[in-house]
Formats: structure tokens, sequence, C-alpha cells
């Protein structure tokens, strides 16, 4: 069996625009249920940035049955029709993403919880 593959987008986003990016993300139209090798998705909000910060930071993150699956979603019409409204030029200027670094991760080892 194939070792699990993690995408994490790391995103900044203008504080003030922090709310209308989780809304977005939640309107998403999202049928990563349908992509053949699709684990699963978070996003997450950094929240010790302190109060004088002007921006947020997110993870947006995915999870793969292997490298491949990634690939052949993100090569695929199922990526262009999840993202056809992404285009940071199109949301409010305050909520238009700063910065984003895309960081890529073999899982080697994890571990259940319990029951």
């Amino acid at each position: 069996m194939a070792d699990e593959f993690v995408v994490m987008n790391v995103v900044e986003v203008p504080s003030a625009g922090r709310i209308g990016f989780e809304e977005a993300f939640a309107r998403r139209q999202s049928r990563l249920n349908d992509v053949e090798g699709f684990a699963g998705f978070e996003l997450m909000r950094r929240d010790d940035l302190g109060d004088d910060g002007d921006a947020s930071e997110f993870l947006v993150i995915s999870r793969w049955r292997d490298e491949r699956a990634f690939t052949d979603w993100r090569e695929g019409d199922a990526f262009k029709q999840a993202h056809r409204n992404a285009d940071p030029d199109s949301r409010p200027e305050g909520q238009r993403p700063t910065n984003s670094e895309v960081r890529k991760y073999t899982v080697v080892q994890s571990e259940p919880a319990s029951a």
C-alpha cells in the first residue's frame, strides 16, 4: 500500500478579510468526495498571531491516497471546476490572499486515535 500524501497550502489573508475567506470556502461546491484517491480536507486558521497582526494565516490541507491521486485531481476537470471562482482578482481586495505557499508531504508514519 502506498503512503498517504498530504498537500498544505499556507495562505495569508488580510485580517479584515478573514471572515470572507472562510465564507468563500463554506460556499464552495466541493466535489472532492467524488475524486478517486481523495482521503480528506481541512481548512485551519492560525489564531496565535496576536491582536496587532494585520494578516490571518490559514492552512488548506488535502489528504490523498498517494501523490498520483493528487496529481490526477490537480490536472483534471474536477480541479478546474472547483477553482473556477477562485481567481484572487475576483475577490474583494481585502479578501485576496497576500501570500501563498504550497507544501507537499508523504506520510511516513501515522497513529490513529484509539476508541
